[in-house]
Parts: structure tokens; sequence; C-alpha cells
């Protein structure tokens, strides 16, 4: 099953401790964040023991925005699925905006971007690992479905101006890199899936973010090699799944 929101209150299973206190089966974690006048509490049960039953099968999650011990917001997950890759609520231990608290969820072919705002608010948008531009204004990163695709974020109105699934922005992104004009992207070469992973030669996708859209344009080894490659703020390399401590 995919992410149940806090409106769907029908389907919510409320946290109890009790359901999950076989520790062969089950492993909980428990974590708070506080967050200007708002605290972010995340709880994660991790199947252990590889049964079907009882539920869920790898991972259960649930973040909840409270404040004065009041529950404003919730997302609930009731069983997220690895699908391959990395599964359940990630919480980078170094928050990269001052006005927001953020977190990932990943599995399910859905990665999310959750940015929790100092009045309690919830943005839930497509998204996962980023990175933050200089400037501060957009996060920059890939969404995960069945194969990944860029994604750009506008911190300020909390929404996505550039979609890689719906606008060209070739194939899953390889590398990231910074040049006088601005930021811009490899691909991977056709058939790294099969073999190395490889830069396709020859071009590369520069962001517009005035324009918010993405171009080819050709790009020679000599200036690929004299750009300022760019790595992600948070990705998941090293991370664990399903738990609600920092990483």
């Amino acid at each position: 099953m995919g992410g149940l929101a806090a409106a769907d209150r029908a389907k919510v299973i409320r946290f109890d401790p009790k359901d999950y206190a076989d520790s062969s089966t089950f492993r909980v974690s428990r974590a708070q964040y506080p967050h200007h006048g708002v605290t972010i509490r995340v709880i994660q049960v991790e199947k252990i023991d590889g049964r079907t039953n009882p539920p869920p099968r790898l991972c259960r999650a649930w973040l909840e925005v409270r404040m004065q011990g009041k529950v404003l917001r919730q997302l609930y997950f009731d069983d997220i699925e690895s699908m391959g890759w990395f599964y359940g609520i990630f919480i980078p231990h170094n928050q990269p905006l001052d006005d927001y608290f953020l977190a990932t969820k990943h599995g399910d072919y859905d990665s999310r971007l959750l940015m929790i705002g100092a009045d309690g608010s919830l943005t839930n948008l497509p998204g996962g690992i980023y990175f933050l531009t200089a400037d501060r204004r957009f996060l920059v990163g890939e969404q995960a479905k069945d194969t990944h695709a860029l994604i750009v974020v506008d911190v300020a109105s909390r929404r996505v101006v550039i979609d890689g699934w719906n606008q060209h922005a070739g194939n899953e992104v390889a590398k990231w890199y910074l040049d006088a004009t601005g930021y811009f992207f490899t691909e991977y070469a056709e058939g790294s899936d099969q073999g190395p992973a490889r830069e396709a030669p020859g071009h590369a996708f520069r962001l517009d973010l005035d324009r918010h859209r993405v171009v080819r344009v050709p790009m020679s080894a000599q200036h690929l090699s004299a750009a300022k490659r760019i790595r992600y703020d948070f990705d998941l390399h090293g991370a664990r799944d399903c738990t609600s401590i920092p990483q």
C-alpha cells in the first residue's frame, strides 16, 4: 500500500506500542524534532522476521506535525514497499533551510519531499534526493518512480517548477555540475544499465531557473572537466531503511 493523508482518517491505524511489542518480529524507532513552534514526530515500524503476517510486510510509518500536544498534520504510510530501492521516511542529519524542516519518503515507486513550515504547514511534493542551490531558492534533485527523473522545487512557493516526467529532461541524471552560466547535468549513456555507468558524451542538460525549463546543450569534454562537480546535500548512500533517527 502507498501513503495515506490524514484526511483519510478512516484508514489510518493509530500507533499503539503494544501492537509491535514483539522485538523478534518488529523494530520500532521513534523520534521528535523541534522546529520553531512545532514538533515533528516520526514513528516507523520495520518488519524484521520476513513473515507476511502480521502486517506490515516491510515498513509502516507515521509523520505528525504537533503544536502544544495537538496534531496539526499527519501522514500515514501503511505498508511501504521497497521496489528495489530504499524504503521508509528519512530525516536528513543536516537541515539546509531555516524556515522549513525537510524529510523524504522512499518506496512504492513514489519518492516524496516533505516540507514542514514553522506555522505547522506540511507540503508533500515529488522528490527524494536533492541539493540546495547557492542562492537558496531551489531544491534540485530526483524523484524515484520506476526510474528516476529530475525535480526542481521553488522553496518560497513550495511548488514543483520543473518536472522531468512532464518535459524532456534526458534519461536518468548521471552527474551534476556548475559553471559560470549555472547548473547542468549529464545523462547516462545508452547501455549503461547493462555495464559500467557512463556519462553520455557531447551534450548536457542545463537548468534555466528563470524560465523553469531544461535546455539540451552541446558539451565538450574540456568544458565538462573544468566545471565544478555538484553532489547532493541529501542522498541515500549508506542510509538505513525505515528508521526515525537522522542520517
